[in-house]
């Protein structure tokens, strides 16, 4: 195809890809296996059909500005965190992939988020990280100069894994959701290996391997059924999670926040839980303001007003302690009838 039939006929898969980067920041990477599926040149070539350059160019420049915006949109929320260097670059990507693949490969003792210890991830998670990631990549260019149909599979889980591997020192947790996509890439991969292996073998090892499959399935599938209702709301996600990390100065502001801003809307519970982040794990003004919108929301304008006034010493002209003393003083007005 050249000209205008190539557009045509690209067009789909450049917008779904487009809107894949505009809707989850795993997808930033997929467009480079879109060049090496259909690769650019000058149309029809010798070595096999190329796309038009002018489709690659456009798909590509876009994707980037793309990727830059969530970049910078992503720094000034202030949702990066410390580069740092390459050995603890590579630590943190390890670590990632050891945690994740721990992750995918045991799905017993599910959380919805998962943190390092407080001295950073262990040694054996960092190794069992550096094992995973060679194995992927090794089979990944094996299957890739073989032709294997396995290969496209393995570099859509390797690709869409990166932005959440820690490459990028994104301030997060490990999570489950974050193999949703590497998940259909592997899926890819294995249903593209079993597609050339299976038929090849003997009848009772095929009835035996969709008899394990059927029960991985139905297994799976009820530890997924069991472990949803931790999805419910704000509250019954943080509640577990601080449970299991009561260290964690933000799994416990989390749960305050849920208690506070989620579909319960109970105020006085998000202070009582700011109080005790307090009380057990100090680190005061990381929950001030937290605990100075909870007491406001109780009607305590009295406590909240002084709680405000301490967020301003520690950070002078902060707008949202401004914001909340000047509603406090409309509330004291007696003229004041709850207008703007």
């Amino acid at each position: 195809m050249t000209g205008r039939a190539s557009w045509v006929a690209r067009l789909p898969a450049a917008s779904l890809l487009l809107l894949a980067t505009l809707s989850k920041p795993s997808a930033a990477f997929v467009p480079l296996l879109f060049a090496a599926l259909d690769p650019p040149g000058d149309g029809a070539q010798a070595g096999g059909p190329r796309s038009p350059r002018v489709v690659w160019i456009v798909l590509m420049g876009i994707h980037l500005v793309l990727v830059g915006t969530g970049f910078a949109l992503q720094t000034e929320v202030g949702a990066l965190g410390r580069a740092g260097g390459l050995v603890e670059t590579a630590r943190r990507v390890f670590a990632s992939a050891g945690r994740h693949a721990t992750i995918l490969l045991f799905p017993v003792d599910l959380a919805p988020k998962y943190l390092d210890p407080p001295g950073g991830p262990e040694a054996s998670m960092v190794a069992a990280g550096v094992v995973v990631t060679l194995a992927v990549v090794v089979l990944a260019v094996r299957a890739w100069r073989r032709d294997h149909p396995s290969w496209p599979g393995l570099a859509l889980a390797l690709l869409t894994w990166l932005p959440s591997s820690g490459i990028v020192p994104l301030n997060r947790e490990y999570s489950d959701s974050y193999l949703y996509l590497p998940m259909c890439g592997l899926s890819l991969a294995f249903a593209a290996w079993t597609q050339r292996t299976v038929p090849r073998a003997s009848r009772r090892l095929r009835t035996g391997l969709a008899t394990l499959g059927l029960v991985a399935v139905v297994a799976l599938g009820a530890a997924s059924f069991a472990h949803a209702p931790v999805y419910r709301d704000g509250v019954a996600l943080w509640t577990p999670l601080y449970a299991r990390y009561p260290d964690s100065p933000q799994v416990c502001r989390n749960l305050g926040n849920a208690w506070m801003f989620g579909r319960n809307q109970w105020p006085e519970r998000a202070a009582a839980v700011y109080r005790r982040c307090i009380e057990t794990l100090d680190h005061r003004e990381f929950f001030v303001k937290n605990l100075a919108i909870a007491t406001f929301a109780s009607g305590d304008a009295a406590q909240a007003r002084s709680l405000f006034r301490e967020v301003l010493r520690g950070r002078p002209g902060d707008p949202v302690a401004l914001k909340y003393l000047k509603l406090i003083e409309k509330q004291e007005d007696p003229g004041w009838t709850g207008g703007p």
